[in-house]
């Protein structure tokens, strides 16, 4: 299945495929659902290290 998932690194929504299992709450249907949910991310930054106050919406999709 084809998602997006919010790469905290490079501030940026990026397409993967998703197997459906063990999943997280950084994967999303499109683009623009990722891009709208994880924007407050980047504005939040810090120096050069994005962070989130939900570890979920940051991590890396297993």
């Amino acid at each position: 299945m084809p998602r997006w998932w919010y790469n905290v690194t490079d501030g940026s929504c990026q397409l993967f495929v998703y197997g459906g299992c063990d999943g997280n709450s950084n994967n999303y249907l499109t683009k623009e659902e990722c891009l709208k949910k994880c924007a407050t991310v980047t504005e939040n930054a810090t120096g050069d290290l994005a962070t989130s106050r939900n570890a979920a919406d940051s991590s890396v999709p297993s």
